[in-house]
Formats: structure tokens, C-alpha cells, sequence
């Protein structure tokens, strides 16, 4: 099992939630491109990943590829890629984070249609675990999570993201964590709308 500090040499992958991830906590490696879908993640960051030679690989998709292709071609791709990476890394560990559901009552246009197509794809990741043998991370029961969500109802505010590292965490080394979480409010909130397949890009600074 995986100790505090092997979790802290994770290398984390993923679309806009885990630039978000990496915009609060700087001291974490990520790979990570807003907007992406698996198969994309994997042409832009796969050879990277592999040249950073990582113990342990922290997998988020979905989000997009909810809007863009089916679930099984997600799942596909999901178990190509990861498949590829365990062939590249031996004895590397890999965990995938389910989906996070989204927040139907504040999306809307392509925003809603992912957050719609989100459970179908959930439901093919206990299959991409089966078939990969990677662990499943599931942090959607962070509690009071739509408290979270961003007014696009897929991003997070920026109170979120310790709350999930911690989470992640916990679940991988299978430890009680550090103790109470503090979260410090931020006046900068993360971006609403980004670029990507379920995102539109605004005038905003600072996007990710």
C-alpha cells in the first residue's frame, strides 16, 4: 500500500478539474489540459508522463469525453492508454477518479448535455478497472459536494480542491488523513465557463 509520501510523488492526469487541482496546490506534478479527452490526453502528455517516471499515476477524465464520444469508446481508449502506460512504467500504479456528476440546476447548452451523458460513463469505469487492473478512486461522496460547484455547474470554486487531494489521499494510502482539513478562502474563485468539448472559453483571466 502506498504511504503519505509515495502519494506525494503522484503524478496527477486530467482535464480543466485537474488544472484546477494544480492551481491550488503548486507543489503536485500534473499533467493536465483543459478541455481533453482521454485519446487526446494521451497524444499531448502520454511520452511525458513516461519520461517522468512515476511510482503512481492519478487518472481524471470523463467530464469531456461525456460530450464528445460514447461510452464505449471511452472506454476503449481509457483501458488502451492505461494498458500502454503499465507496459511503459512496470509496477507503476494507476488509480482512476469516477466522474464527478456535475450540477444539472446551474448548467446549461453543453455544459448540461455532458453532465447528462455522465452516468453512462461512469458505469463502464468499473469495467476499465477490471480490464486494467488500475484501483478506482471514488470522491464523489465528498459530503455537501454541489456546495462546491462553480455557477457552470462542472468546475469547482477554489475551496474545493484541498478537499479532494485530501480525499484522494486518504483513498490511496487508506489512511485516516492528517486531521481536520483548514481551508483558506481564496478571493479568486476558479474560472466558470473554459476552454474545451463542454466548455466555452470567456474574457475572464486567469483561465486554466
Amino acid at each position: 500500500m502506498p504511504s503519505i509520501d509515495d502519494f506525494k510523488k503522484a503524478v496527477f492526469v486530467g482535464d480543466s478539474l485537474t488544472v484546477g487541482l494544480k492551481t491550488a496546490i503548486s507543489s503536485i506534478t500534473s499533467f493536465a489540459t483543459v478541455g481533453h479527452t482521454v485519446w487526446q490526453g494521451k497524444d499531448k502528455h502520454h511520452q511525458s508522463i513516461v519520461d517522468a517516471k512515476p511510482s503512481i499515476i492519478i487518472m481524471s477524465y470523463g467530464t469531456n469525453d461525456a460530450g464528445y464520444q460514447t461510452p464505449d469508446k471511452f472506454k476503449k481508449e481509457f483501458v488502451k492508454w492505461i494498458n500502454e502506460l503499465k507496459q511503459a512504467l512496470p509496477g507503476v500504479q494507476i488509480f482512476v477518479n469516477k466522474i464527478f456528476p456535475g450540477d444539472e440546476s446551474k448548467a446549461s447548452g453543453t455544459g448540461l448535455t455532458c453532465i447528462k451523458n455522465i452516468p453512462a460513463h461512469n458505469e463502464v469505469i468499473p469495467q476499465i478497472i477490471q480490464e486494467t487492473g488500475a484501483t478506482l478512486l471514488d470522491c464523489t461522496t465528498i459530503p455537501n459536494l454541489k456546495t462546491y460547484y462553480s455557477n457552470d455547474g462542472i468546475h469547482f470554486n477554489s475551496n474545493f480542491n484541498q478537499l479532494w487531494y485530501d480525499e484522494m489521499q486518504r483513498q490511496v494510502t487508506n489512511s485516516a488523513g492528517t486531521g481536520p482539513v483548514t481551508i483558506q478562502i481564496q478571493k479568486k474563485l476558479m474560472p466558470t465557463e473554459l476552454d474545451g468539448k463542454c466548455y466555452k472559453s470567456t474574457s475572464q483571466k486567469n483561465t486554466y
